[in-house]
């Protein structure tokens, strides 16, 4: 019945003319077709560049041979995200007195495009959605996010390791005030803690044993695609820190384009911990332990939306 009453209300909205709007931007993805096709975004007014092709200060309409981060396409969705980075230092103390730095790359946690093949590109995952996101920076003095008569969304470095999140945004479609704030410090020594150390709960059902490279025959750190020695002199974790950045920023931009939502999400919009899903609130964890006292630790950073994120998505 519900999906019959949907028909019949859509039918009559085209009969009245009510959704002029699909023609006028045929995508829905904020910007009309008159912009994709005519009018183009001329990014330098706005205070705006291009991440990777800072040279580009006009996107226009695809055509044959254009990277497609440079151009915007009527048929396809068009997203503009602005990712402010720090520019550190660390903070000289920390409430929680955990610590902060030495910052991965000089000043910040997120590399640039140049160094994105070496290191991970914060904004990999999104493109999983059908759409084609286009990474800005902002010019000091800057910070309105209209453009090409729509808006970007923002992504904001805070290197705090004591914040309560990893990550936090704004939940809807992109307007003037769509920002994110991720925490990468936090990331980071929560995984440095994690992979440390692996606690078993007793046979009295109350006291634990814990085991730490140290104490451990072997003791491994891992995901799905990467395996850090911790018993190793200097474990290499970076590996683990990028994968679990690009699974944050990726889920926060998610959020400003109505995701979660549906049936199965939860009212502040995530999927259930450990169905392997993006948008689940958190990652799911493992350990393990054979009889030599051989330790496991698994991270479970998912990567992938649902059929549903794919079709609940919405640029405006």
């Amino acid at each position: 019945m519900l999906a019959l009453l949907m028909l019949g209300a859509f039918t009559l909205a085209f009969q009245l003319g009510a959704i002029s709007s699909f023609a006028q931007d045929a995508d829905y993805d904020g910007f009309t077709d008159s912009v994709e096709t005519t009018t183009g975004i001329n990014l330098a007014p706005l205070g705006m560049s291009l991440a990777a092709y800072p040279n580009v200060m006009t996107l226009n309409k695809c055509t044959t041979g254009v990277p497609r981060e440079t151009c915007v396409d009527p048929l396809t969705q068009d997203l503009f995200v602005i990712i402010q980075r720090a520019t550190g230092p660390c903070p000289t103390s920390t409430s929680c007195g955990d610590p902060c730095g030495p910052l991965l790359f000089n000043t910040s946690d997120i590399p640039i495009p140049a160094d994105y093949a070496n290191t991970y590109n914060p904004l990999a995952l999104v493109p999983g959605l059908g759409v084609t996101t286009h990474e800005l920076i902002q010019a000091p003095g800057y910070t309105s996010q209209a453009i090409g008569g729509w808006y970007a969304v923002k992504v904001v470095e805070n290197l705090d390791p004591c914040s309560n999140y990893m990550g936090l945004a704004t939940f809807g479609k992109p307007y003037s005030g769509s920002v994110a704030t991720v925490f990468p410090e936090k990331i980071m020594n929560w995984i440095d803690k994690t992979c440390s150390q692996a606690c078993f709960l007793n046979a009295d059902g109350i006291t634990q044993t814990c085991y730490t490279p140290a104490s451990a025959n072997t003791f491994v750190c891992k995901s799905a695609t990467s395996t850090v020695n911790m018993k190793a002199t200097s474990p290499n974790l970076n590996p683990l820190y990028y994968e679990f950045f690009k699974n944050v920023i990726s889920h926060e931009v998610s959020h400003m384009m109505n995701l979660a939502s549906g049936s199965g999400t939860s009212a502040d919009h995530h999927w259930p911990i450990a169905y392997g899903y993006l948008m689940e609130q958190f990652i799911g964890t493992k350990v393990t332990k054979d009889n030599r006292n051989n330790i496991v630790v698994t991270l479970y950073i998912s990567t992938g939306y649902t059929k549903q994120d794919k079709t609940q998505h919405l640029l405006k």
